[in-house]
């Protein structure tokens, strides 16, 4: 069983996405980046799903700060959009790290399937 990190202001979409991933994982969640890091560093986490767009840390600056101390943490960033574009936006988390982006609104076997990707792919050497 994957312990996930679900990090979104949205609760909405923590809450969605946390009872979609719980039959099959174990999960946590964080209302943004400065929380999620904490969490990350209590844990063993195997997948982080962050949103770009959150108030006190961003999904960017977190992506920036886990290079540093988690760097072969797998993340599936999203995004619904902001001031500077949603591809702009998922470009720079890719190249921040990130092992997949998608945009919002998704559908949740896109999520799903994606999930089961990241965690079936060991990480990059």
């Amino acid at each position: 069983m994957a312990r996930i990190l679900i990090i979104d202001d949205n609760e909405e979409i923590r809450l969605l996405l946390h009872r979609v991933l719980e039959t099959d994982h174990e999960v946590m969640d964080a209302a943004d980046g400065a929380d999620g890091l904490k969490l990350l560093s209590g844990q063993k986490v195997d997948l982080v799903i962050t949103d770009i767009f959150m108030p006190d840390m961003d999904g960017l600056e977190l992506l920036r700060e886990m290079r540093k101390s988690h760097s072969g943490m797998k993340v599936i960033a999203i995004s619904g959009g902001g001031e500077f574009g949603n591809m702009d936006v998922m470009r720079i988390a890719r190249s921040f790290g990130a092992f997949h982006v998608m945009a919002k609104p998704f559908s949740l076997s896109e999520m799903l399937q994606t999930v089961s990707a990241a965690l079936s792919k060991s990480n990059p050497g």
